[in-house]
């Protein structure tokens, strides 16, 4: 019998005892067991290396970072070239091997890979003699598109473990010790609709699960409770599903649920969040940037200046709609997990927009910053005469709604926009004629604005929740001009 087939035998069994013991006394043992078990074995000896290692390199200068970042993309380089059918095939194409890449400003040579390329092409990107059985699947969300799915090999899990730990170490939190409290997309019994589903405890990782697509009153009502007995130090997940939850204790006066660090990632962290999340939980939020592709990762630390960059796992990059790399300025962002070497992923299109920074962190850090993010390339409303304008823009106008908890943009045409909003508890009445008023002065006259108030904003099959959803072919990047013309505040203005 297998070490993994005891471990998983003996969390298993834990489980069972919790489910058998008093609600409060399940959540000692997994105390117990975190603080010894978990604690002597969390990750094993390999994953201690990456740790170790991300501890060391953390307050590495730029310079260091950036010449262990280009070691290991040059390495992975001439893995795939050798070893990955996808890549041999595209670099023929291009004219170019990994000898011709011999500094940063080469890598517009480089074809970047698209979703598309990764859904439909999966095969030719798994390298040669890896077995699959032996690989890690991850989906994402398709929250604009079907989910495409990746593989990760040992070296990636590890790494997306050690990054995970960093970031919750920035607000204070130990990652095996402190409980902690998942919102994302749940995994309801068998036979559930979700109605009945109010968290799933894992003793073995001293962490709750509460599912952010079925945020029904009646199920807030119960996760306020499980929160209250569970008594957690962070919650982390789904932006939107944290701010629905922070919006439930906010509008009813809960003051008794106090949760000292909310990592947000996954959807826009707007200002009005992370108010209404740091007041509800009385704690600190700390946004963060990740997918389940790791091409990019990145998060907040506690000066909340940025979000620095894991330069020792991804090299990332901006670029405009030329391929050009753009820096202190927003553009496309590309990705490159360093750490994959099962599945490469190689300036990988990931369909965000946002900014690099040159500027340092006031915390002493010098990993590049991750600034001006700004959701998604297809978060785009198109006006009847071809302008678009970008997510930032329209919610600056939308954040000036009384009583307004939540927004939608449906554009099911080009001279219609359904706005879709949901009314904080207690309001029965929302005035929006001021927002119509602005709203026609920057899309035009010529745009129709039909506003609704509705009960819940509805999530993707991923859980998550779109601000914008356009039926309208839209351009994949902003035109040159608007970004040239057209500069647009970042979500959130961070000082020092």
């Amino acid at each position: 019998m297998s070490v993994g087939f005891e471990v998983d035998l003996a969390h298993r069994a834990l489980r069972k005892l919790c489910t058998c013991l008093p609600e409060r006394a399940g959540y000692l043992v997994g105390d117990v067991y975190a603080r010894t078990v978990r604690a002597r074995r969390f990750g094993g000896r390999g994953f201690d290396r990456v740790r170790r290692a991300l501890d060391r390199s953390e307050h590495f200068t730029r310079s260091a970072l950036a010449d262990l970042q280009w070691r290991k993309f040059k390495r992975l380089l001439d893995h795939a070239y050798r070893n990955v059918e996808w890549y041999r095939r595209s670099f023929a194409e291009a004219g170019i091997t990994p000898d011709g890449i011999k500094s940063y400003d080469d890598l517009p040579r480089i074809p970047p890979l698209t979703k598309d390329d990764l859904r439909e092409h999966t095969d030719l990107l798994i390298a040669d003699g890896v077995d699959r059985r032996r690989l890690i699947p991850r989906s994402t969300g398709g929250s604009t598109a079907k989910p495409v799915t990746v593989w990760w090999d040992r070296a990636c899990y590890q790494s997306a473990r050690a990054a995970t730990v960093r970031w919750l170490r920035y607000g204070g939190v130990d990652e095996v010790r402190d409980r902690r409290v998942w919102v994302k997309r749940g995994t309801y019994r068998q036979g559930s609709d979700g109605s009945d589903f109010f968290g799933m405890y894992y003793p073995t990782q001293n962490e709750m699960i509460f599912s952010s697509t079925n945020m029904t009153p009646t199920v807030l009502r119960a996760y306020v409770e499980r929160l209250r007995r569970f008594r957690p130090r962070a919650v982390l997940g789904y932006t939107s599903g944290i701010y629905v939850l922070a919006s439930y204790l906010y509008e009813h006066g809960i003051d008794d649920v106090r949760i000292d660090v909310a990592q947000t990632s996954s959807d826009m962290l707007w200002p009005e969040y992370r108010k209404v999340i740091n007041t509800a939980f009385h704690g600190e939020t700390f946004n963060a940037y990740g997918l389940a592709e790791r091409t990019c990762s990145a998060s907040e630390c506690e000066r909340h200046a940025g979000m620095h960059v894991d330069m020792e796992l991804c090299l990332m990059e901006t670029i405009d709609e030329d391929g050009r790399h753009v820096f202190d300025g927003t553009g496309e962002i590309l990705g490159t997990n360093l750490d994959n070497e099962a599945m490469p992923l190689i300036r990988y299109r990931v369909n965000d927009l946002g900014g690099l920074s040159r500027r340092l962190c006031p915390c002493g850090r010098e990993s590049v910053l991750l600034d001006d993010f700004v959701g998604r390339t297809t978060d785009m409303v198109t006006t009847p005469d071809g302008r678009q304008f970008r997510l930032v823009r329209i919610y600056e106008i939308a954040s000036a709604l009384v009583g307004v908890r939540e927004f939608q943009f449906m554009q099911p045409s080009r001279d219609l926009i359904e706005v879709h909003l949901v009314r904080r508890q207690g309001i029965t009445e929302v005035d929006a004629t001021e927002f119509i008023r602005r709203m026609r002065t920057l899309l035009g006259e010529e745009m129709r604005i039909e506003v609704r108030c509705v009960d819940v904003i509805p999530t993707t099959r991923g859980g998550k929740k779109q601000t914008v959803v356009s039926r309208i072919a839209a351009h994949p990047v902003p035109p040159a001009e608007i970004l040239a013309n057209r500069p647009i505040p970042p979500a959130e203005r961070h000082g020092d």
